[in-house]
């Protein structure tokens, strides 16, 4: 899918990259982050579809095979292949995770990633074996938990080629 941003977090949540009412609405980048990737903390949003499309798949990683067998996800642009190593999936509450975070701050930023690191929900996978410090990239992937209006389903991943 394209990664599509607007500045905003409403403009592509329910309409498609021609700008025309949809359901699904597309992939798109949290509208505090800047469109280049050279945020310490992306965050990129799509709804949970049930005929599977937009984030729907992320739900995959709850399923701890499938979380051991897909160490990476890619993000394609014009000028440069991303690729992020997967160090986290789980469920978390639905608030502004920039809001909430002062990620810019290096001590801040390492604590909301140590915390990460702690979950023990018995859903979620943590990769204990991948370092991610506040030095490091990340990227957010984040969509509905179906029935479950305040969570959200997270896939986090770390930059590996800086």
């Amino acid at each position: 899918y394209p990664i599509l941003y607007s500045g905003d977090d409403e403009t592509y949540l329910h309409t498609d990259l021609y700008g025309n009412a949809s359901k699904s609405g597309c992939i798109f980048m949290e509208g505090n982050n800047v469109p280049d990737f050279n945020d310490c903390h992306t965050i990129l949003y799509g709804h949970n579809m049930k005929n599977g499309s937009m984030f729907a798949s992320l739900h995959n990683f709850e399923d701890q095979q499938v979380f051991e067998e897909n160490p990476y996800f890619y993000i394609y642009t014009e000028d440069k292949t991303y690729v992020y190593e997967i160090f986290a999936a789980y469920k978390y509450n639905a608030i502004h995770l920039i809001y909430n975070f002062d990620l810019d701050n290096p001590e801040i930023f390492q604590n909301y990633l140590d915390q990460i690191f702690e979950v023990r929900d018995m859903s979620a996978n943590i990769r204990q074996d991948v370092t991610v410090n506040a030095d490091n990239r990340i990227v957010t992937l984040s969509t509905c938990v179906s029935g479950e209006k305040n969570m959200r389903y997270l896939v986090q991943g770390v930059l590996l080629n800086e």
